[in-house]
């Protein structure tokens, strides 16, 4: 029986960089309905979501592959939105397709929270002790290092973007968490690739954690 599956990003849909890796963990019957919380937005909307001063910084991609910062608290309620309309469109699940943290949607069907999915997992293999961090952007160090520290890790953090992608920038901050004491190295965010892990187990004999990759096969478990 085909099953499908509603996928919210938190930039604009299609997410190319995010479909094209999903898709093949899963049956050939599975299919996906993405939606985007900056579908249909016009640049001055898209601006208004920035990030303010008490906001939790968030960043995703446009269609066109252009960085954008968001504030969480802006945009959760048109997250709401989404999952109301893939409701109505008979989804079996939704994944929303981002590791920051979100408070608990109302859905009559099934919600995957990846951050809550992730954290667990890495805890489950790791216990506690220290990881090392890539994130998108420095500003979202600090809730970095809370999240993690629920999980009873501390964290050494370091910025690469996923969006403006740098292989040297990934490269030297591989390098100098191959030289601390982190347990593992965690590509937090839904924007690292396959190809970006490929480059990081290069340069370091460290476990490196690609966020969506866990995402990915835990749930393909559950309903392929």
């Amino acid at each position: 029986m085909n099953k499908q599956i509603g996928v919210i990003t938190i930039g604009q849909s299609p997410r190319t960089d995010i479909m094209s890796e999903m898709t093949t963990h899963f049956a050939e019957d599975v299919t996906f309905i993405e939606k985007g919380v900056l579908d249909h937005k016009s640049s001055s909307e898209i601006a208004r979501l920035a990030p303010g001063t008490n906001d939790t910084l968030l960043v995703s991609r446009l269609t066109d592959g252009t960085e954008v910062h968001m504030g969480k608290e802006k945009i959760i309620p048109i997250i709401q939105q989404l999952i109301d309309a893939l409701n109505e469109e008979a989804v079996d699940l939704i994944i929303i397709a981002c590791t920051g943290s979100f408070p608990t949607f109302k859905s009559d069907k099934q919600i995957i929270y990846p951050d809550y999915l992730l954290n667990h997992l890495v805890k489950g293999i790791f216990i506690d002790g220290t990881l090392g961090v890539i994130v998108p952007n420095d500003n979202q160090q600090e809730m970095i290092a809370q999240k993690w520290g629920k999980e009873d890790f501390t964290t050494i953090t370091h910025t690469v973007s996923p969006y403006t992608y740098s292989e040297t920038a990934l490269i030297e901050s591989v390098k100098h968490l191959n030289d601390t004491d982190v347990k593992a190295i965690v590509l937090d965010c839904f924007g690292y690739n396959q190809s970006m892990k490929h480059v990081a187990q290069t340069y370091t004999k460290k476990p490196i954690i690609l966020s969506r990759q866990l995402i990915y096969q835990t749930i393909a478990g559950i309903i392929n």
